[in-house]
């Protein structure tokens, strides 16, 4: 028997043809509602009456306005989604998790990245990925544009609620969706080769970073160690993203951590977020948070 697939619906164009696409598997829906927006109850309703119309497993958390207390709120909504998601996809014995990204979700993304001047190891979302351990896929990602989509939902009478905040430039997302909106389809297929090559490029330099820091890690991350490997910010970027959470990387940033380790001192802390250090203890590299 086949086992359960978890879908992420929010009632939007995107997630609600995923779902109309996969109506008839074997599914799982969850949803959130923040109830940020006056009229985010519609999304809510219209996913769960879908799901009731024909008989899909459905699963909703909704939550009050006042619990978004301050801080950024997409960090805050992505915590509590997942942790949603998480949830529901152990209760279910869930084997995937499906998010409806599409090609624009993935230009967005890679735009923003690039735009931040985060040192990146892959620009844009991946098809497949594991997240808070669960096997995630995005079978939209790389085959439409959100306008194509819609157009599908109107053809074929698919119901969705379309969140008028993605279009406030409220946020440098919404500046890079509104500004990606009002250009031509060849600019975006243009844009989304550039970046495709960048990514192989990428990994190709990665590789070798593997390599090194596979060395690196089996000498317990000494700073001695450190010295004679090649490709340096490469490896703290790995460092960090491997055994911490939520740590921005610039490149002002790294070059930072890499005088820290090449620091004469060998006993010393790093402070990388608020209450969280990279601790160096007798020329080794230790968590300490």
């Amino acid at each position: 028997m086949n086992k359960k697939i978890l879908l992420a619906v929010s009632g939007g164009p995107d997630s609600m043809y995923l779902l109309n696409k996969y109506r008839k598997k074997n599914i799982v829906v969850a949803t959130v509602n923040y109830n940020q927006r006056f009229d985010s109850h519609i999304d809510y309703e219209i996913v769960k009456n879908f799901c009731v119309t024909y008989k899909i497993d459905f699963e909703g958390l909704n939550l009050k306005k006042d619990d978004y207390k301050k801080g950024n709120f997409q960090n805050w909504a992505r915590e509590i989604r997942y942790k949603f998601f998480r949830e529901i996809y152990l209760k279910y014995n869930c084997d995937k998790l499906f998010i409806a990204h599409n090609i624009d979700d993935f230009l967005e993304t890679a735009i923003f990245q690039k735009q931040s001047k985060r040192f990146s190891k892959y620009y844009g979302i991946k098809k497949h990925n594991i997240l808070f351990d669960m096997n995630i896929e995005r079978p939209l990602l790389f085959r439409f544009f959100k306008k194509t989509i819609i157009k599908k939902n109107l053809s074929k009478g698919i119901p969705f609620h379309k969140d008028y905040t993605n279009e406030e430039p409220k946020y440098s997302r919404n500046k890079i969706r509104i500004h990606n909106n009002e250009k031509p389809k060849i600019w975006k297929i243009y844009m989304m080769i550039y970046f495709f090559v960048l990514n192989f490029i990428l990994k190709l330099r990665f590789h070798k970073v593997d390599k090194n820091y596979k060395k690196w890690k089996e000498n317990n991350f000494s700073q001695d160690t450190f010295k004679f490997l090649t490709k340096k910010e490469e490896l703290v970027y790995e460092l960090i993203n491997n055994n911490f959470k939520n740590i921005k990387l610039s490149k002002d940033k790294i070059k930072n951590i890499i005088k820290f380790i090449e620091s004469p001192k060998r006993s010393n802390k790093y402070k990388l977020s608020e209450n969280c250090y990279l601790t160096k203890k007798r020329g080794h590299l230790l968590k300490d948070n």
